[in-house]
Protein backbone atom coordinates (compact mmCIF):
# COMPACT_ATOMS: atom_id res chain seq x y z
CA UNK A 1 0.00 0.00 0.00
CA UNK A 2 1.67 3.28 -1.04
CA UNK A 3 -0.15 5.29 1.62
CA UNK A 4 -3.36 6.00 3.45
CA UNK A 5 -4.99 8.81 5.39
CA UNK A 6 -7.57 9.15 8.14
CA UNK A 7 -10.95 10.66 7.53
CA UNK A 8 -11.73 13.96 9.25
CA UNK A 9 -14.49 12.36 11.35
CA UNK A 10 -14.04 10.21 14.44
CA UNK A 11 -15.96 6.94 14.31
CA UNK A 12 -18.31 5.79 17.04
CA UNK A 13 -18.41 2.13 18.12
CA UNK A 14 -21.62 2.79 20.06
CA UNK A 15 -23.48 4.24 17.08
CA UNK A 16 -27.04 2.94 16.76
CA UNK A 17 -29.14 2.74 13.60
CA UNK A 18 -31.30 5.76 12.88
CA UNK A 19 -35.01 4.89 13.00
CA UNK A 20 -38.10 6.69 11.84
CA UNK A 21 -41.68 6.18 13.01
CA UNK A 22 -44.25 7.91 10.87
CA UNK A 23 -47.97 8.35 10.29
CA UNK A 24 -49.43 9.59 7.05
CA UNK A 25 -52.84 10.00 5.52
CA UNK A 26 -53.66 11.44 2.13
CA UNK A 27 -56.10 11.70 -0.72
CA UNK A 28 -55.69 11.73 -4.50
CA UNK A 29 -58.51 13.12 -6.64
CA UNK A 30 -58.96 13.35 -10.40
CA UNK A 31 -61.71 15.16 -12.32
CA UNK A 32 -62.77 15.67 -15.93
CA UNK A 33 -60.86 12.68 -17.28
CA UNK A 34 -57.79 13.66 -15.22
CA UNK A 35 -57.75 17.19 -16.59
CA UNK A 36 -57.65 18.25 -12.91
CA UNK A 37 -55.60 16.27 -10.38
CA UNK A 38 -55.24 17.09 -6.70
CA UNK A 39 -53.17 15.39 -3.99
CA UNK A 40 -53.14 16.20 -0.29
CA UNK A 41 -51.11 14.46 2.43
CA UNK A 42 -50.81 15.05 6.17
CA UNK A 43 -47.89 13.46 8.02
CA UNK A 44 -46.17 13.15 11.37
CA UNK A 45 -42.68 11.64 11.59
CA UNK A 46 -40.44 11.01 14.58
CA UNK A 47 -36.78 10.31 13.84
CA UNK A 48 -35.07 8.47 16.69
CA UNK A 49 -31.32 8.31 17.30
CA UNK A 50 -30.67 10.68 14.41
CA UNK A 51 -27.10 10.31 13.12
CA UNK A 52 -25.19 13.59 12.98
CA UNK A 53 -21.66 14.78 12.38
CA UNK A 54 -20.84 17.47 14.96
CA UNK A 55 -17.71 19.63 15.34
CA UNK A 56 -14.95 18.47 17.67
CA UNK A 57 -11.78 20.26 18.87
CA UNK A 58 -9.00 20.10 16.29
CA UNK A 59 -6.61 19.03 19.05
CA UNK A 60 -8.10 15.54 18.68
CA UNK A 61 -6.71 15.33 15.16
CA UNK A 62 -10.21 15.34 13.68
CA UNK A 63 -12.70 18.03 12.73
CA UNK A 64 -15.93 16.20 13.59
CA UNK A 65 -17.38 13.14 15.26
CA UNK A 66 -20.44 11.06 14.50
CA UNK A 67 -23.11 10.63 17.18
CA UNK A 68 -26.72 9.67 17.74
CA UNK A 69 -28.31 13.06 18.40
CA UNK A 70 -31.64 12.19 19.97
CA UNK A 71 -35.15 12.51 18.58
CA UNK A 72 -36.50 15.01 16.04
CA UNK A 73 -40.18 15.43 15.14
CA UNK A 74 -41.59 16.69 11.83
CA UNK A 75 -45.27 17.39 11.26
CA UNK A 76 -46.92 19.04 8.31
CA UNK A 77 -48.75 18.62 5.04
CA UNK A 78 -48.05 18.50 1.30
CA UNK A 79 -50.37 19.36 -1.56
CA UNK A 80 -50.13 19.25 -5.35
CA UNK A 81 -52.41 20.52 -8.10
CA UNK A 82 -52.19 19.74 -11.83
CA UNK A 83 -54.57 21.35 -14.34
CA UNK A 84 -54.72 20.77 -18.10
CA UNK A 85 -56.82 23.60 -19.64
CA UNK A 86 -56.10 22.47 -23.22
CA UNK A 87 -55.73 18.88 -24.32
CA UNK A 88 -56.31 18.05 -27.95
CA UNK A 89 -54.46 16.64 -30.92
CA UNK A 90 -51.20 18.46 -31.44
CA UNK A 91 -51.71 20.84 -28.53
CA UNK A 92 -51.49 20.55 -24.74
CA UNK A 93 -51.21 23.10 -21.92
CA UNK A 94 -50.42 22.03 -18.34
CA UNK A 95 -50.33 24.15 -15.17
CA UNK A 96 -49.00 22.72 -11.91
CA UNK A 97 -48.31 23.87 -8.35
CA UNK A 98 -47.05 22.38 -5.09
CA UNK A 99 -47.09 23.56 -1.48
CA UNK A 100 -45.38 22.01 1.55
CA UNK A 101 -45.52 23.24 5.14
CA UNK A 102 -43.48 21.57 7.87
CA UNK A 103 -42.97 22.14 11.59
CA UNK A 104 -39.72 20.78 13.01
CA UNK A 105 -38.80 20.31 16.67
CA UNK A 106 -35.94 18.69 18.55
CA UNK A 107 -37.74 16.54 21.12
CA UNK A 108 -34.76 15.19 23.08
CA UNK A 109 -30.97 14.94 22.99
CA UNK A 110 -28.66 12.24 24.40
CA UNK A 111 -27.14 12.48 27.85
CA UNK A 112 -29.66 15.04 29.06
CA UNK A 113 -27.93 17.95 27.30
CA UNK A 114 -29.96 20.97 26.19
CA UNK A 115 -28.23 21.54 22.87
CA UNK A 116 -25.62 20.22 20.45
CA UNK A 117 -23.56 22.46 18.16
CA UNK A 118 -24.00 21.54 14.50
CA UNK A 119 -21.67 24.16 13.05
CA UNK A 120 -21.00 27.85 12.73
CA UNK A 121 -17.99 29.76 13.96
CA UNK A 122 -16.84 31.70 17.04
CA UNK A 123 -19.69 34.00 18.00
CA UNK A 124 -22.33 32.29 15.86
CA UNK A 125 -23.39 28.70 16.45
CA UNK A 126 -25.97 26.59 14.63
CA UNK A 127 -27.44 24.21 17.18
CA UNK A 128 -29.93 21.45 17.81
CA UNK A 129 -31.66 22.58 21.00
CA UNK A 130 -34.48 20.81 22.85
CA UNK A 131 -37.81 22.47 22.15
CA UNK A 132 -36.41 24.44 19.19
CA UNK A 133 -36.34 23.72 15.45
CA UNK A 134 -33.35 21.71 14.26
CA UNK A 135 -30.73 24.21 13.08
CA UNK A 136 -31.42 27.18 15.37
CA UNK A 137 -28.98 30.10 15.42
CA UNK A 138 -27.42 30.80 18.83
CA UNK A 139 -25.42 34.01 19.10
CA UNK A 140 -24.74 37.32 20.83
CA UNK A 141 -27.17 40.05 19.74
CA UNK A 142 -27.98 43.67 20.52
CA UNK A 143 -29.14 44.32 24.08
CA UNK A 144 -32.68 45.62 24.49
CA UNK A 145 -34.53 46.73 27.61
CA UNK A 146 -37.87 45.23 28.67
CA UNK A 147 -39.71 47.64 26.34
CA UNK A 148 -37.57 46.71 23.32
CA UNK A 149 -35.40 49.85 23.28
CA UNK A 150 -31.78 49.58 22.22
CA UNK A 151 -29.36 50.02 25.15
CA UNK A 152 -26.47 52.41 24.40
CA UNK A 153 -23.17 52.66 26.20
CA UNK A 154 -23.34 56.09 27.83
CA UNK A 155 -19.56 56.55 27.59
CA UNK A 156 -18.92 55.55 23.95
CA UNK A 157 -22.32 55.78 22.28
CA UNK A 158 -21.88 52.25 20.93
CA UNK A 159 -24.84 49.88 21.19
CA UNK A 160 -24.45 47.32 23.95
CA UNK A 161 -24.71 43.60 23.30
CA UNK A 162 -26.12 40.74 25.33
CA UNK A 163 -23.69 39.09 27.75
CA UNK A 164 -24.80 35.60 26.71
CA UNK A 165 -25.91 34.07 23.40
CA UNK A 166 -29.59 34.00 22.47
CA UNK A 167 -31.71 31.78 20.26
CA UNK A 168 -32.37 33.84 17.14
CA UNK A 169 -34.48 31.72 14.82
CA UNK A 170 -33.81 28.73 12.59
CA UNK A 171 -32.80 28.01 9.01
CA UNK A 172 -35.95 25.88 8.70
CA UNK A 173 -38.45 27.48 6.27
CA UNK A 174 -42.12 27.89 7.11
CA UNK A 175 -43.18 26.63 3.71
CA UNK A 176 -41.88 25.63 0.28
CA UNK A 177 -43.90 26.06 -2.90
CA UNK A 178 -43.54 25.87 -6.66
CA UNK A 179 -45.62 26.66 -9.68
CA UNK A 180 -45.07 26.35 -13.38
CA UNK A 181 -46.50 25.59 -16.77
CA UNK A 182 -45.70 23.75 -19.97
CA UNK A 183 -47.16 24.27 -23.44
CA UNK A 184 -46.76 21.92 -26.41
CA UNK A 185 -47.86 22.70 -29.96
CA UNK A 186 -47.09 20.26 -32.77
CA UNK A 187 -43.63 19.39 -31.49
CA UNK A 188 -42.72 22.83 -30.17
CA UNK A 189 -42.65 23.11 -26.35
CA UNK A 190 -42.20 25.92 -23.85
CA UNK A 191 -42.01 25.46 -20.09
CA UNK A 192 -41.09 27.47 -17.01
CA UNK A 193 -40.82 26.84 -13.27
CA UNK A 194 -40.94 29.22 -10.31
CA UNK A 195 -40.21 28.07 -6.77
CA UNK A 196 -40.12 29.77 -3.41
CA UNK A 197 -38.99 29.15 0.13
CA UNK A 198 -40.32 31.50 2.82
CA UNK A 199 -39.49 31.83 6.49
CA UNK A 200 -36.26 30.93 8.18
CA UNK A 201 -32.97 32.80 8.42
CA UNK A 202 -29.37 32.53 7.33
CA UNK A 203 -26.13 33.94 8.67
CA UNK A 204 -24.29 36.04 6.08
CA UNK A 205 -20.59 36.75 6.43
CA UNK A 206 -20.93 38.43 3.02
CA UNK A 207 -23.19 41.04 4.62
CA UNK A 208 -20.68 41.53 7.44
CA UNK A 209 -17.76 42.09 5.05
CA UNK A 210 -19.68 44.46 2.77
CA UNK A 211 -20.69 46.55 5.78
CA UNK A 212 -17.12 46.52 7.07
CA UNK A 213 -16.00 47.88 3.69
CA UNK A 214 -18.74 50.53 3.76
CA UNK A 215 -20.38 49.58 0.47
CA UNK A 216 -23.92 48.89 1.70
CA UNK A 217 -26.74 51.44 2.06
CA UNK A 218 -26.87 50.77 5.83
CA UNK A 219 -23.37 52.25 6.24
CA UNK A 220 -24.42 55.59 4.71
CA UNK A 221 -26.81 56.37 7.58
CA UNK A 222 -26.78 60.10 8.39
CA UNK A 223 -24.18 60.61 5.65
CA UNK A 224 -21.80 58.49 7.76
CA UNK A 225 -21.79 61.07 10.54
CA UNK A 226 -22.47 60.25 14.24
CA UNK A 227 -26.20 59.76 14.78
CA UNK A 228 -28.75 59.38 17.53
CA UNK A 229 -29.87 55.74 17.64
CA UNK A 230 -33.66 55.59 17.30
CA UNK A 231 -35.59 54.48 20.39
CA UNK A 232 -32.40 54.08 22.42
CA UNK A 233 -31.80 54.25 26.15
CA UNK A 234 -28.78 54.18 28.43
CA UNK A 235 -28.35 52.80 31.91
CA UNK A 236 -27.99 55.43 34.62
CA UNK A 237 -25.85 55.00 37.74
CA UNK A 238 -28.92 53.86 39.69
CA UNK A 239 -29.46 50.98 37.23
CA UNK A 240 -32.54 52.47 35.59
CA UNK A 241 -32.83 52.97 31.85
CA UNK A 242 -33.09 56.58 30.68
CA UNK A 243 -34.26 57.76 27.25
CA UNK A 244 -31.28 58.77 25.13
CA UNK A 245 -31.54 62.29 23.72
CA UNK A 246 -27.94 63.36 23.16
CA UNK A 247 -25.49 60.43 23.10
CA UNK A 248 -24.38 59.83 19.52
CA UNK A 249 -23.27 56.58 17.88
CA UNK A 250 -20.31 56.51 15.50
CA UNK A 251 -21.50 54.56 12.44
CA UNK A 252 -17.93 53.92 11.26
CA UNK A 253 -16.95 52.48 14.62
CA UNK A 254 -20.08 50.31 14.74
CA UNK A 255 -19.31 48.55 11.46
CA UNK A 256 -15.51 48.34 11.69
CA UNK A 257 -14.42 48.06 15.33
CA UNK A 258 -13.99 44.63 16.89
CA UNK A 259 -16.70 43.33 19.21
CA UNK A 260 -19.11 46.23 18.60
CA UNK A 261 -21.57 44.83 16.06
CA UNK A 262 -22.67 41.40 17.37
CA UNK A 263 -22.91 38.36 15.08
CA UNK A 264 -26.68 38.23 15.57
CA UNK A 265 -26.96 41.37 13.43
CA UNK A 266 -25.70 39.44 10.42
CA UNK A 267 -28.73 37.14 10.38
CA UNK A 268 -30.96 37.88 7.41
CA UNK A 269 -34.27 36.50 6.23
CA UNK A 270 -33.80 33.44 4.06
CA UNK A 271 -36.91 33.68 1.90
CA UNK A 272 -36.80 33.94 -1.88
CA UNK A 273 -38.73 33.48 -5.12
CA UNK A 274 -36.78 32.11 -8.08
CA UNK A 275 -37.41 31.70 -11.75
CA UNK A 276 -35.80 28.29 -11.57
CA UNK A 277 -35.94 27.24 -15.21
CA UNK A 278 -37.19 28.22 -18.65
CA UNK A 279 -36.89 25.74 -21.53
CA UNK A 280 -37.78 25.90 -25.21
CA UNK A 281 -37.78 22.62 -27.10
CA UNK A 282 -38.50 21.16 -30.51
CA UNK A 283 -39.26 17.60 -31.52
CA UNK A 284 -37.24 16.95 -34.64
CA UNK A 285 -39.27 15.76 -37.68
CA UNK A 286 -39.51 12.01 -37.85
CA UNK A 287 -38.66 12.04 -41.56
CA UNK A 288 -35.15 13.18 -40.65
CA UNK A 289 -34.50 9.75 -39.18
CA UNK A 290 -36.10 7.54 -41.78
CA UNK A 291 -33.78 4.84 -43.01
CA UNK A 292 -31.39 5.48 -40.06
CA UNK A 293 -30.75 3.72 -36.78
CA UNK A 294 -32.12 6.76 -34.86
CA UNK A 295 -35.68 6.41 -33.63
CA UNK A 296 -36.49 10.04 -32.72
CA UNK A 297 -34.83 13.25 -31.62
CA UNK A 298 -35.43 16.41 -29.60
CA UNK A 299 -33.52 19.67 -29.24
CA UNK A 300 -33.99 22.26 -26.50
CA UNK A 301 -32.36 25.33 -25.01
CA UNK A 302 -32.74 26.20 -21.34
CA UNK A 303 -31.73 28.57 -18.58
CA UNK A 304 -31.52 27.90 -14.83
CA UNK A 305 -31.56 30.32 -11.87
CA UNK A 306 -32.55 33.16 -14.18
CA UNK A 307 -34.12 35.57 -11.68
CA UNK A 308 -34.35 35.84 -7.91
CA UNK A 309 -36.37 38.01 -5.54
CA UNK A 310 -35.17 37.97 -1.92
CA UNK A 311 -36.84 39.15 1.28
CA UNK A 312 -36.51 42.77 2.36
CA UNK A 313 -33.19 43.27 4.12
CA UNK A 314 -31.30 40.76 1.99
CA UNK A 315 -29.48 42.63 -0.74
CA UNK A 316 -26.36 40.53 -0.25
CA UNK A 317 -26.60 36.88 -1.16
CA UNK A 318 -28.65 34.09 -2.69
CA UNK A 319 -30.24 32.33 0.34
CA UNK A 320 -29.46 28.96 -1.25
CA UNK A 321 -25.68 29.39 -1.01
CA UNK A 322 -24.16 27.50 1.88
CA UNK A 323 -20.64 27.12 3.24
CA UNK A 324 -21.54 23.92 5.09
CA UNK A 325 -22.00 21.85 1.96
CA UNK A 326 -24.37 18.89 2.30
CA UNK A 327 -23.90 18.68 6.09
CA UNK A 328 -26.34 19.70 8.84
CA UNK A 329 -24.65 23.11 8.88
CA UNK A 330 -27.20 24.88 6.72
CA UNK A 331 -28.11 28.57 6.43
CA UNK A 332 -24.44 29.51 6.77
CA UNK A 333 -22.93 31.93 4.28
CA UNK A 334 -19.31 32.31 5.35
CA UNK A 335 -18.23 34.20 2.23
CA UNK A 336 -19.65 31.38 0.12
CA UNK A 337 -19.19 31.34 -3.64
CA UNK A 338 -22.10 33.11 -5.37
CA UNK A 339 -24.73 31.00 -7.07
CA UNK A 340 -24.61 30.69 -10.86
CA UNK A 341 -27.00 31.42 -13.70
CA UNK A 342 -26.74 28.60 -16.25
CA UNK A 343 -27.61 28.39 -19.93
CA UNK A 344 -27.35 25.37 -22.18
CA UNK A 345 -28.85 23.12 -24.78
CA UNK A 346 -29.86 19.48 -24.93
CA UNK A 347 -29.93 17.12 -27.85
CA UNK A 348 -31.76 13.88 -27.21
CA UNK A 349 -31.80 10.88 -29.49
CA UNK A 350 -33.48 7.50 -29.12
CA UNK A 351 -32.27 4.36 -30.79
Amino acid sequence: VPGFSYQNAIGNESLKPERQVGKEIGVELGFLQDRINFDFTVYSNLTKDEILYVPTPSSTGFSSRVINAGNVKNTGFETRLNVTPIKKKGMRWDIFATYTRNKNEVVSLPGGVDQIVLGGYTGMSIVAAVGKPFGTFYAIDLLKDAAGHQVIDSATGAPRSTTAPKYLGSFQPKFIASWGSSFNYHGLSLSFLFDTKQGGYLYSRTKDILEFCGVTPSTTLNNRQPFLWNNSVYQASNGEYVTNTNILTDVYNYYTAANVKPAGQDLIKGGYIKLREVALGYKLPQKWFSHTFVGSGTFSIYGNNLLIWTNKGNDYVDPEVNSGGASNEQGFDFSARPSLRNYGFRLGLTF
